[in-house]
């Protein structure tokens, strides 16, 4: 009894995640998966080029669209794709559904354990609840890694600029392994380099740690995707993205575009925190900021890692709304002219992160503010409010059992609710 009342967070996680591995496996190919977008335009490249052992090949012909080159497939030096290569392709998309669950439950636990370092312990069981929120998030499959690897690459980059190991420079030579250039990885390098920059103002003086971490993260992802980079800079070959017609918005469409992607999130990277994480982070965030006026210390408002990380979200929201404005689009792609047909509001994507991060934050302050047990209860009813609701909501990415199985399609999104009901008997008995 001693030990479920000590590690009842390890045992609830796990527990979620054991059940979506066992429904997975026991169904295998009586699944089905819910497609939007090009998902399976992907997941056919790749059993393509398992089928054909091509994922290695150069100067190989893949027999699609009247012959197009293996270089314009998915790079080969990708942990996901690999699945693909091993494994047959509902296995692999299997695996690497729980693989995600896996990265992103690890990356946000060594991330906590760093940052909070000695007081760790303290606050382990709200890491593990808003660890498995955030693994649960039914994001873009094909790039589910990538997302699920953010606080990887935010632990490293941090550990990097405290204190530079040379093992945490070959981590993040190897980190796009895990990611994906046009999707994550050249916006992390716009990042770091704004971050590199901002260090130089503060401090007086340059990064040379972040520097050098800025361009071994450059190399790895040159590496890493040596047949896209060679295809964009080597190649005369015109994206299909420079010629596809991009929506305009007027000025009341763009408003509510960014009031949508703000309070709902964004079609690959649904963040699921609408019912509990954004309410939550709202009331604190006026809460937070009273306090601050109320003791005349609004000047570190601006310094709070909670306002920056709010920052950081409502920008991210802001380019990906204004991609949909044609003037500024034209404006970019006329000084930037190698941007065009470039997806720069791709910045929602590190908002599915960002709010999960705030809103462990503020579980974290409610203990801190009202101490006893019932901030702890608050919390952890949050948190596993926070889980119910992204386990329990259906999306564009979703994959579901079998179709013809009303009962077996219900109990997909049922095993939140079951442990919820363990975890409040827990509680009260």
């Amino acid at each position: 009894m001693n030990a479920i009342r000590k590690y009842w967070h390890f045992m609830l996680a796990a527990g979620i995640f054991a059940f979506e591995a066992v429904v997975l496996l026991l169904l295998r190919k009586n699944i089905y998966v819910g497609i939007c977008d090009n998902l399976d335009l992907f997941i056919t490249q790749l059993k393509m080029m398992h089928d054909r052992g091509a994922f290695f090949a150069h100067h190989y012909e893949m027999s699609v669209l009247g012959g197009l080159d293996r270089d314009y497939f998915p790079s080969e030096f990708s942990l996901y794709n690999l699945l693909y290569l091993i494994l047959p392709d509902i296995y692999a998309y299997i695996a690497g559904y729980l693989l995600k669950l896996v990265i992103a439950f690890f990356s946000c636990m060594l991330l906590a354990n760093f940052i909070l370092g000695k007081n760790y312990r303290k606050y382990e069981k709200l890491v593990v609840l808003a660890a498995a929120a955030f693994a649960l998030l039914p994001v873009y499959p094909m790039y589910a890694v990538c997302f699920a690897s953010m606080p990887l690459i935010l632990y490293l980059i941090v550990r990097i600029y405290q204190e530079p190991k040379w093992w945490l420079y070959l981590l993040t030579f190897l980190y796009p392994l895990l990611s994906y250039f046009t999707f994550f990885g050249a916006f992390i390098i716009g990042y770091l380099l704004i971050a590199i920059i901002i260090l130089w103002f503060r401090d007086k003086k340059l990064s040379f740690s972040l520097t050098g971490a800025l361009f071994v993260l450059m190399a790895g992802f040159v590496c890493s995707e040596y047949r896209l980079f060679y295809i964009m800079f080597l190649s005369d070959e015109e994206t299909i993205r420079s010629t596809m017609a991009v929506a305009s918005y007027g000025l009341t469409d763009l408003w509510k575009f960014f009031a949508d992607v703000f309070s709902r999130g964004y079609s690959h990277a649904r963040s699921v925190h609408t019912y509990v994480v954004l309410p939550v982070c709202a009331v604190y965030f006026v809460w937070n900021n009273f306090q601050y006026i109320t003791r005349r210390k609004s000047g570190r408002a601006y310094a709070d890692v909670f306002n920056l990380t709010m920052m950081f979200i409502v920008f991210n929201c802001l380019i990906c709304t204004l991609y949909f404005w044609e003037p500024l689009r034209r404006l970019v792609e006329t000084i930037l002219p190698p941007l065009k047909g470039f997806q720069y509001g791709r910045t929602i994507f590190f908002n599915a992160f960002a709010w999960y991060f705030a809103f462990f934050i503020v579980v974290k302050d409610l203990i801190e503010e009202i101490h006893g047990k019932a901030a702890y209860i608050m919390a952890y009813t949050a948190c596993i409010s926070a889980i119910l609701v992204v386990g329990s909501t259906q999306c564009e990415y979703q994959c579901h059992l079998d179709k013809d199985d009303a009962k077996n399609s219900v109990c997909r999104n049922m095993y939140p609710v079951l442990f919820l009901y363990y975890f409040i008997n827990h509680l009260t008995g």
